[in-house]
């Protein structure tokens, strides 16, 4: 059974905002409170509620992905690699890889609701064009993205290729 914020503060006879603070390791908590407090949670097996830490943080905890459902590249076994390799690194920062169908006349739209509704925090832009309006979009909007593949342009935001 796993105890919430509240039960485990009362556990420890402190406030919530002391025990989220120690659990965070925020240096206005003293070392001691924050090892009692740590070690406790271990014991009682307390995990952090993901959806109230996302909304205290400002973040989804999550990486996008557009793909059009038609598209060749998702039956293809480099593709399936690299997204077994992107799940895996993400996991290791608590980071889930979102991948999201859009068919290519949408994409835009759904790469809009992603970033207006929050949904990720960075989206990867997969097998990039020339002239991409998926970047011009990304770059207005002043959101986190990397390029899988090259444009005319490369300048000014990070991306990756492979060279076969």
């Amino acid at each position: 059974m796993s105890i919430n914020l509240k039960a485990l503060s009362a556990k420890l006879g402190l406030s919530p905002t002391t025990v989220s603070r120690a659990l965070s390791g925020y240096s206005d908590v003293s070392p001691a409170t924050r090892e009692r407090v740590q070690q406790v949670a271990r014991e009682l097996g307390y995990q952090p509620n993901r959806a109230a830490r996302q909304v205290a943080l400002g973040r989804a905890d999550a990486v996008g992905i557009v793909y059009p459902p038609a598209s060749e590249f998702l039956g293809n076994p480099s593709f399936r690699e690299t997204l077994e390799g992107l799940a895996h690194v993400l996991e290791q920062s608590e980071c889930d890889l979102l991948l999201a169908a859009a068919p290519r006349q949408n994409e835009l739209r759904v790469y809009d609701r992603m970033v207006r509704g929050r949904r990720v925090d960075a989206l990867i832009v997969a097998h990039t064009l020339r002239e991409d309006p998926r970047i011009a979009y990304l770059q207005e909007a002043g959101f986190p993205f990397v390029a899988y593949g090259r444009t005319e342009h490369p300048d000014g935001f990070p991306w990756l290729d492979f060279d076969n």
